[in-house]
């Protein structure tokens, strides 16, 4: 599970099932047309920012779990509560880095990772490291609802503790037209 990659987690998910990663460009913040720099050029979780916008609570719908050693890594889709897909996210969240009871929320799998954060008072700082344009490809159109191919944006973020230990690193994408 190399973390070098640019696109790192997506990127692992495309070698482990030997396709090939969507055709990408990475971009200044700047160059994201709104609301895509809104939801994406920030330094706070996701699932908050996303909750603000479409004044709704948001859940997850895993796409695909795989668990290495002190890694777990989802795929998932953050649904609105009126069921619209608002993000699709690839994560490796680095379990050590919580407690047991935490780990065992992480675990299951059916609480989006910033609200776990934020429902359990876990300081972090989140940094994106980079935006993309991206195509999409079949698992990220299907947990997006997609009826046909479309250029994407997205983010590369880190999740760090306090002490400056990465807890997570994640890569999220939105559907093309996010309307609060």
């Amino acid at each position: 599970m190399s973390a070098e990659h640019e696109l790192y987690p997506l990127s692992a998910f495309c070698v482990r099932d030997d396709i090939a990663l969507p055709p990408y460009r990475i971009v200044d913040a700047d160059e994201l047309p709104e609301p895509f720099r809104h939801l994406l050029d920030h330094k706070r979780d996701m699932t908050s920012v996303l909750q603000d916008f479409h004044a709704q609570k948001i859940h997850l719908e895993n796409v695909d779990i795989v668990r290495e050693n002190d890694h777990l890594m989802r795929r998932v889709a953050l649904l609105a509560e009126d069921g619209r897909p608002v993000e699709f996210g690839a994560i490796d969240i680095r379990l050590s880095r919580f407690t047991d009871e935490v780990q065992q929320v992480i675990l299951d799998c059916r609480t989006p990772f910033g609200a776990i954060l934020n429902e359990n008072n876990i300081a972090y700082t989140s940094a994106p490291k980079r935006f993309f344009e991206i195509d999409s490809i079949d698992f990220i159109g299907i947990a997006l609802g997609l009826e046909s191919p479309a250029r994407l944006y997205g983010r590369t973020n880190i999740l760090r503790s306090e002490d400056g230990q990465i807890m997570a690193r994640v890569a999220e994408i939105l559907p093309p037209a996010p309307h609060g």
